[in-house]
């Protein structure tokens, strides 16, 4: 438990920092580029990630999870995805054109073109990246991802302001994941030799192809409400909405993301007997970290666009409220990976994807062309859908009544629906009352809502704040903090 500690607070800082530098980019682009050329990006990635899915074959968790004949699974990881990598990234080249055509996007092939090349960097990131986690050194990886995330920034920001402009996002993308593909590999010491052993690629197949196809169809669900907003809404409003997305991501990627990142090979080493506890204690921190920055976004979300954006992305406030709120409901749906990955139930993460997937598909069709909106809305019921749909799953394997886990998010709900009402309250007084500007708004809402959210913490449930408190004193930044404000004696 101590290792998965420490592989948090790395985890955290690589989330943060990425997340922060690329909002920042992704800020600084919104007064440079229009919405369409986001939009255009985005496009690109659509087909780039999914791709990305397919060529690393579900081989990474597999690899994290793998006890024995790890050398002959390393070396059919890496020579399977390679070859995949190779195929996929020469046929989306060739296809591009037709990808520009279907969006009318004609007059920026080379730009889809040039995001060709990412699935076969992706293939070759599998191993490396694998080997990293499986053996928590999540400290290289936080290095790799800040060291990558400020050059590919720099880099792109020049190309921003030059005639190459559509280029800037292709640009960011690619030199990110090369940057992040040298510095993984320099990272390791295996390499690969020229063996394949078939026997036991079919066994990793049997195990990495259901968790392929559940991370596939994830993709592809988040990717389909792209190619519906483009399709029906245009390019656009497709870059509107990766901005509002951008954001919500941000706040995921900074709450959710470290403890799903170290979740896999954590619960791969709990015995059995802790393994619902573990389960428990997981999802009771993903909601104490996420819920009360979600509800704090989504009270603050127009102020928040109005300080950071001009406005001609105002229209991303309404929709990044609806997000928030997807955030909230999707915390079960982030946590089924990991947990059936270590069961090795690869199969019922398949079944509930395609569910997914064929759900948001038919609600997408009716809704798309109504905006936004409708669309979020749609994912939202699914996404309740699914979550009930994927704790009676895990009732069925772990022969517990998993809705038990529904009370692990009790202290975050209430906490952050207290919060909630405070905000809101207050925000409606100094409206009524008080011409206060966006920027102080912020400020007020930023300490009201941890106040409140503390607060009711500390009177409910004492125990959670008492562990929450005893982390902050024991982190070295509030130790540093303290030695500044009482010098020691001498």
């Amino acid at each position: 438990m101590i290792k998965t500690l420490n592989s948090s607070k790395w985890v955290f800082f690589n989330s943060i920092t990425q997340q922060l530098i690329g909002f920042l980019f992704f800020g600084s682009m919104t007064y440079l580029l229009s919405p369409k050329l986001f939009g255009v990006y985005a496009i690109g990635l659509i087909f780039s990630e999914v791709i990305g899915q397919i060529v690393r074959l579900g081989m990474s968790a597999n690899l994290i999870n793998r006890k024995k004949y790890k050398s002959l699974a390393l070396n059919n990881a890496f020579w399977i995805t390679l070859i995949f990598g190779v195929f996929f990234s020469v046929s989306f080249y060739l296809l591009a054109y037709l990808v520009v055509l279907y969006f009318d996007i004609s007059e920026h092939i080379l730009v889809i073109q040039v995001m060709s090349i990412l699935p076969f960097i992706f293939a070759l990131g599998c191993v490396p990246d694998a080997l990293l986690q499986r053996k928590f050194l999540y400290k290289k990886i936080a290095f790799a991802t800040f060291i990558a995330s400020i050059i590919s920034c720099v880099v792109a920001g020049i190309i921003a302001f030059t005639q190459f402009s559509q280029f800037t996002f292709v640009i960011q993308k690619v030199t990110y994941e090369m940057i992040m593909l040298v510095i993984i590999w320099k990272s390791i010491k295996w390499r690969p030799r020229w063996l394949i052993d078939y026997a036991i690629l079919i066994e990793q197949l049997r195990v990495s192809v259901p968790l392929l196809f559940a991370g596939l169809t994830n993709v592809a669900a988040n990717k389909l409400k792209d190619i519906f907003i483009a399709s029906a809404l245009g390019p656009s409003s497709l870059g509107i909405y990766r901005l509002a997305i951008k954001l919500q991501d941000f706040l995921v990627k900074i709450t959710i993301g470290p403890i799903t990142a170290v979740a896999i090979p954590s619960l791969a080493r709990v015995k059995e007997d802790d393994f619902k506890e573990t389960i428990g204690t997981f999802i009771n921190w993903m909601g104490i970290l996420s819920f009360p920055i979600f509800t704090g976004v989504a009270v603050m979300s127009p102020e928040l666009l109005n300080v950071l954006f001009t406005d001609e992305w105002a229209e991303a406030a309404a929709i990044l409220q609806m997000l928030c709120l997807l955030g909230v409901l999707s915390v079960y749906i982030h946590m089924f990976k990991p947990i059936f990955s270590v069961l090795e139930q690869g199969f019922i993460l398949v079944k509930l994807r395609m569910i997914y997937f064929v759900l948001l598909f038919i609600l997408l069709f009716f809704t798309a062309s109504y905006g936004i909106l409708y669309i979020i809305f749609s994912e939202i019921i699914v996404t309740i859908l699914l979550t009930f749909l994927g704790l009676f799953s895990l009732k069925k394997v772990l022969q517990f009544n998993a809705f038990y886990f529904l009370r692990d998010l009790k202290p975050a709900l209430a906490s952050s629906l207290f919060m909630l009402f405070v905000m809101l309250f207050t925000k409606t007084l100094l409206n009524e009352n008080l011409i206060v500007g966006d920027f102080f708004l912020l400020l007020i809402f930023f300490f009201l809502g941890i106040i409140s959210y503390f607060i009711f913490l500390k009177l409910f449930f004492a125990g959670i704040y008492a562990v929450i408190n005893n982390y902050i004193k024991c982190s070295k930044l509030y130790i540093l903090a303290i030695r500044k404000v009482k010098p020691s004696k001498r």
